[in-house]
């Protein structure tokens, strides 16, 4: 993955007007409009990378808050790792079953429903 174009690119997309900076100040802007090339780069960056280190864990840069620090990204890598392994049992189950069969499994053993 090109980190610096891709953040180029998002960096033309968040750039606002100058005559509403002018109007309005930096204050009001979002911290993605006032970031520059290199820190939306070094997001991109440090959220691949801790998608990389967890298996099975993908992190969209766009959905994390920019500016988080990489302990926040890992902390939200942690937590969709182990949501993915706790539905490990119910993804055998339907494979080995189906989706209604494990459904009702499921339902009998633990009272849970499945989607």
């Amino acid at each position: 993955m090109d980190y610096k174009s891709k953040a180029q690119e998002i960096y033309k997309k968040t750039r606002p007007d100058p005559r509403y900076v002018q109007m309005m100040g930096e204050g009001s802007l979002s911290p993605i409009q006032r970031a520059t090339v290199g820190e939306i780069e070094n997001h991109l960056r440090i959220c691949d990378e801790v998608s990389q280190e967890y298996d099975g864990v993908t992190i969209q840069p766009d959905k994390v808050k920019f500016g988080a620090t990489r302990e926040e990204i890992v902390a939200i890598a942690e937590s969709k790792a182990k949501r993915y392994r706790r539905r490990a049992g119910v993804r055998a189950l339907e494979r080995k079953y189906g989706h209604e069969s494990a459904a009702r499994i499921v339902k009998k053993h633990s009272g849970r429903t499945i989607q």
